[in-house]
């Protein structure tokens, strides 16, 4: 326990002793960590009584009645940092923080009450629970905020949903956000209602938090899709890209035209979702749009999607845009547009290789990984044969040669053939 009494010879450091104030609660000889916790908590320096909270408070979680004592008498504590940071360290479950809660969440700093919002939270004891209702009314800004934010627990609590819903009225935006989002925890018949208004919110940071929990409902009720669409309209941009985050998996080709329309928007993000969107679902005449995402600067991702949006695009314009991406700066699009080529080669080739076609100039690069090369032990010598001739023929290279542009094709002594990744003969 030595280590633990240099804490009472004060060096010049807080951090230190703070340090050491998280240690010593959870020592195994907890008669000495009861005397160095004591200690620091009658310390005339409020900061060192902060440490003697931070001690004391394990303590209590270990069983000791000592440390309880010390802690009522803290909750009187003349300074409102102790005070504060007694509720902040008490804010869990536990029968025996409650009758520490109940005073200090009718402290007169407000930062002491919004502390203590988050412990009575976490209670299931009738006095806790109405305590808790009563801060969500508190005349301090501060204090709703902080109670509005605990409504999620515990999950389910059917008198919160009755007490707390008007709530949605508070001036306070960031109240009213809470409660949109704990929303999302309740039934579509008590849910749909405020969320809807709360979605048409003057607040930007409201219309989020309700959209975002709309998404909840989009399967379960029908009012919540047309309102989550017009979030695509918004004037914030956090509101277009939580309604694009949302609609952007949604199976129906009317969400999918809609998202379309929005593939010029502003915001990067909502360009990126539009980009994801399209996934194994892009057509040619979407091919535009894929063009103009091709060349987003703003973001990488969107350029990434772009690419993996084109692996199902037919034409020669579509592989002309993949070959185009893998001259990307980033590293990632470059891999995915290679991906996508090596599926739409190996999409194209019928089980004779001779069928298949090298369509890249030799300054060009052209996808060949593991999806594109795969090795047929199954074809005929005379099959490879052919296969080189063609190759042949298209002036690329013969097998065991290093290409100028993309690729190695490889002969085996069993007739196999393959087609490698970049770089020299194996």
């Amino acid at each position: 326990m030595e280590i633990y009494v240099e804490l009472l010879g004060k060096p010049p450091s807080y951090e230190y002793h703070q340090y050491r104030g998280y240690r010593i609660g959870s020592h195994e000889n907890h008669v000495e960590a009861l005397q160095v916790a004591n200690r620091l908590a009658n310390d005339p320096d409020p900061g060192y009584r902060v440490f003697g909270v931070q001690a004391l408070v394990p303590l209590l979680d270990r069983g000791f009645l000592e440390a309880q004592r010390k802690l009522q008498e803290m909750v009187r504590d003349p300074s409102p940092e102790v005070r504060q940071t007694l509720a902040q360290k008490l804010a869990d479950k536990g029968k025996e923080r409650a009758p520490l809660l109940l005073p200090l969440s009718r402290d007169p700093v407000p930062g002491v009450r919004a502390e203590a919002a988050g412990g009575l939270a976490a209670q299931e004891l009738p006095e806790t629970r109405e305590r808790f209702l009563e801060l969500l009314r508190d005349p301090e800004d501060a204090v709703r905020k902080a109670a509005s934010d605990c409504l999620y627990y515990p999950e389910k609590d059917p008198i919160r949903a009755e007490e707390a819903m008007d709530l949605r009225f508070d001036p306070v935006p960031a109240v009213r956000a809470h409660v949109a989002r704990w929303c999302s925890w309740l039934s579509a018949p008590v849910a749909l209602k405020p969320l809807l208004e709360l979605s048409q919110d003057v607040s930007g940071q409201v219309r989020t938090a309700a959209l975002d929990a709309l998404g909840k409902f989009l399967e379960q009720d029908a009012r919540a899709l047309p309102r989550v669409l017009s979030g695509l309209e918004d004037p914030d941009p956090y509101v277009r890209t939580i309604a694009a985050s949302l609609l952007h998996r949604h199976p129906s080709p009317d969400v999918l035209a809609r998202m379309l329309a929005h593939a010029d928007d502003a915001d990067v993000d909502v360009r990126n979702y539009v980009a994801r969107a399209m996934e194994g679902r892009a057509t040619l005449e979407m091919l535009p749009i894929l063009e103009r995402l091709a060349d987003d600067e703003a973001h990488a991702l969107t350029r990434w999607a772009t690419a993996k949006a084109l692996r199902d695009v037919p034409g020669a314009e579509a592989e002309a845009l993949l070959v185009h991406l893998m001259r990307d700066p980033s590293k990632k699009v470059p891999a995915m547009a290679k991906k996508a080529l090596e599926g739409r080669a190996k999409a194209s080739m019928t089980s004779p290789p001779t069928t298949f076609e090298l369509r890249y100039g030799k300054d060009e690069a052209v996808a060949t990984r593991l999806a594109f090369h795969g090795r047929n032990k199954k074809k005929p010598l005379q099959a490879w044969e052919a296969f080189l001739d063609h190759v042949e023929r298209l002036d690329v290279v013969k097998a065991g040669s290093t290409l100028t542009s993309p690729a190695v094709v490889r002969t085996a002594p069993d007739g196999a053939w393959a087609i490698l990744p970049f770089g020299p003969a194996l």
